[in-house]
């Protein structure tokens, strides 16, 4: 593992990368394969099934998580790893790999229900103070 400070790094970027071990960022959606594999793809709603036949290499990577996170194509989400090119398997590998920014939609639901709660009470209480004054 590298000690150099993480890339923020594309799928458009793979294409141009030569390096042997690098620790990067990079953003995508996130799949499970049958045979128990994660996936970070760079489109959204694709099969599962079929991740890894496709052949287009450039446009997916298989992680290896050190702690397994719950699969979500719904958005984007961003992983930072050791990213390795395997020559055995012609494709890119993530390595000790974090999920970085995985909200999941519950919370900007609650965070939402809290703002709009504020609001009212806000309201409210400006309510009630301007019917006392008349």
């Amino acid at each position: 593992m590298t000690t150099k400070k993480p890339v923020n790094i594309t799928f458009d970027d793979l294409s141009e990368l030569a390096f042997e071990e690098q620790h990067v960022f990079l953003t995508g959606f996130l799949y499970s394969t049958p045979d128990a594999k994660w996936v970070l793809a760079k489109d959204p709603h694709l099969k599962s099934c079929c991740l890894l036949k496709d052949g287009k290499a450039k446009n997916k990577i298989v992680i290896s998580f050190l702690k397994n996170p719950s699969p979500s194509t719904m958005s984007a989400v961003t992983i930072a790893g050791d990213l390795v090119y395997s020559e055995t398997e012609s494709a890119f590998q993530m390595r000790n790999a974090n999920l970085i920014d995985a909200c999941p939609l519950e919370t900007y639901f609650i965070a939402s229900f809290g703002i709009a709660l504020v609001f009212g009470f806000i309201f409210l209480i400006s309510r009630y103070t301007s019917s006392k004054k008349v």
